[in-house]
């Protein structure tokens, strides 16, 4: 995996989990956070709107523009990184590696599904699903992260662009 393959996919991968956090607290917690603190959540006041805050727009569009560069990032590293330490013998699987790559399905899955989905019977449970699934693959990919063996610099790579 090159620096520019994990560099894209933990920022994507930040960039998503963020954004779909700060939105969810608009979105599901809007109406009680709106209570408590008024000044903050502008459309408390105003029975009709949907939106709870000025930037609860903001952050789906930038969560659903992130999220294909997440998909393509993962998409990148499949063959090299995710398969080559499945196949390769002698390599241990570490269960958050397998874990992420289990829950990146159904978090893309109902992403996408959640876009065209218009009926509430089914609305609901892939919203349960994509949060369950995404807020669980951004934990597992951080922890993916911590575990990851350091690699020495050799002067390979982008660093090696120096100066002299």
């Amino acid at each position: 995996m090159t620096r520019a393959q994990k560099l894209l996919l933990t920022a994507a991968t930040f960039l998503v989990a963020l954004t779909g956090i700060v939105y969810a607290i608009f979105k599901y917690l809007g109406d009680s956070l709106a209570t408590r603190w008024p000044s903050l959540f502008s459309g408390a006041d105003d029975p009709f709107t949907a939106v709870h805050h000025p930037l609860e727009p903001w952050s789906l569009d930038v969560h659903v523009l992130a999220a294909p560069v997440l998909v393509f990032a993962f998409g990148w590293i499949f063959k090299d990184h995710v398969l080559a330490k499945l196949t390769a013998g002698g390599v241990p699987a570490r269960r958050s590696g397998v874990l992420g790559v289990i829950l990146f399905v159904p978090m893309v899955l109902s992403g996408y599904l959640l876009q065209v989905v218009t009926r509430e019977s089914l609305h609901a449970p892939l919203v349960v699903i994509h949060l369950i699934s995404g807020g669980l693959f951004a934990l597992t990919y951080g922890i993916h992260l911590l575990l990851a063996p350091k690699r020495p610099r050799n002067g390979s790579g982008l660093g090696a662009l120096r100066m002299r």
